[in-house]
């Protein structure tokens, strides 16, 4: 017997479409297996809830961690999110990731013992509730069994999209540079997951850098058509 989900029925729709997108994304990058679906999938959840969040105005200000602590940062909280996907309830696991995101007293690596609430003075609001509004939105996925791995499929894309040589990935040790190319990933906009195109940062062979931008999509089939890198 089918059990019937119980999350948005739009969430359903868009993560059914998505799946085989992310399965094709996982063969053409090797995330083979369970381990590897999860150390990737932890990837996308410290980009989706940690990097591409108020951290980044953090890192451009004067008191904010430098480039050495975000990359330090970004790995030790990959083992930590991989650590919260492994446990029997995701949704705790989630939870106790949030906290671990959210505690103003635990030292960021490479800071000299420095921590969240003085890296994050002027931001703390604002990353707080960037956190929480993320990980309710996962929140949210994990009671959907329209797809297998709703949580793989909503999260693996996002870290091929921008972390693909992230600890996690099968590229880990490789270098890279390049254009880059577009990626469709999800979004939430207005309570319902929306398909969202968007431009990583990456390095093109003129040395810029280009901007991320995003354009909202409904199907996920749709591609996009401009490029990344003027360069």
């Amino acid at each position: 017997m089918t059990v019937a989900c119980v999350g948005p029925s739009e969430n359903c729709a868009l993560l059914t479409q998505l799946e085989p997108h992310c399965a094709g994304l996982r063969r053409e990058h090797r995330i083979e297996g369970i381990d590897a679906a999860i150390e990737a999938s932890a990837v996308g959840l410290v980009i989706l809830v940690w990097r591409n969040s108020p951290v980044e105005d953090m890192h451009a200000g004067r008191r904010g961690p430098d480039d050495a602590a975000m990359f330090a940062t970004s790995t030790e909280l990959q083992a930590a999110a991989a650590k919260a996907l492994r446990k029997d309830n995701r949704a705790w696991g989630l939870l106790d990731f949030e906290d671990y995101l959210l505690d103003r007293d635990r030292p960021w690596p490479v800071t000299a013992g420095r921590n969240l609430q003085d890296l994050g003075y002027g931001h703390l609001g604002t990353y707080q509730r960037h956190v929480k509004e993320q990980i309710n939105v996962l929140l949210g996925l994990t009671k959907h069994v329209c797809v297998e791995d709703p949580l793989a499929t909503y999260l693996i894309p996002r870290a091929i999209m921008y972390g693909r040589f992230h600890k996690g990935m099968p590229g880990w040790d490789s270098s890279w540079t390049g254009s880059g190319c577009c990626f469709p990933t999800l979004g939430i906009v207005d309570g319902a997951i929306r398909t969202t195109v968007t431009k990583p940062f990456v390095t093109c062979r003129a040395g810029c850098r280009s901007k991320t931008s995003s354009v909202l999509f409904a199907p996920v089939r749709r591609a996009c058509r401009t490029r990344c890198c003027s360069g």
